[in-house]
């Protein structure tokens, strides 16, 4: 779909504080003054649409290629991140961007930990830990891997369409 129609000064404004400031559209509606019906409109039209798929998202893969790419140079270290990354999110509330209320006790921070532990299959007596530790970095690894190719077939295609 080629879609010739420039965008309005609101709708650049209203794509840009959803996709780089993560507001919801009603947080996007009180800022520039809007009802929520009229955000949900801005969003539904194709130009707007089109502008997504063929300026921001491109912007969003190639930042996140690099990432893979970076975290691809050490697995090990990589899913130690993911790892904590994943604890973390499983220790608060999300109310909302911006706005985490982390558990206060740390039973709550040892029953994810030992939850992630048994959903990555990273548990058992010390004889199979390593093996277990290896097989888990290996499947990230290979996880990391095809969500790069994936990423870059995505890229290469929104060029083409441009």
């Amino acid at each position: 779909m080629r879609v010739d129609k420039p965008l309005y000064k609101l709708e650049k404004e209203a794509v840009r504080l959803r996709h780089f400031e993560g507001l919801l559209r009603q947080q996007i509606a009180d800022r520039l003054g809007l009802r929520f019906a009229q955000v949900k409109y801005i969003f539904s039209k194709p130009n707007v649409k089109y502008y997504v798929q063929t300026e921001i998202l491109p912007h969003f893969w190639k930042q996140e290629i690099a990432e893979i790419e970076k975290k691809l140079a050490d697995p090990i270290q990589a899913y130690a991140d993911d790892l904590a990354k994943r604890l973390d999110a499983q220790t608060y509330q999300w109310f909302g961007p911006g706005q985490k209320h982390y558990y206060h006790n740390n039973k709550v921070h040892w029953q994810a930990f030992k939850q992630l532990l048994r959903i990555t299959r990273v548990c058992g007596d010390q004889k199979t830990l390593e093996r277990d530790l290896e097989k888990a970095i290996f499947k990230h690894a290979a996880k990391l891997e095809a969500r790069l190719q994936l990423l870059k077939s995505m890229l290469a295609n929104s060029i083409h369409k441009k």
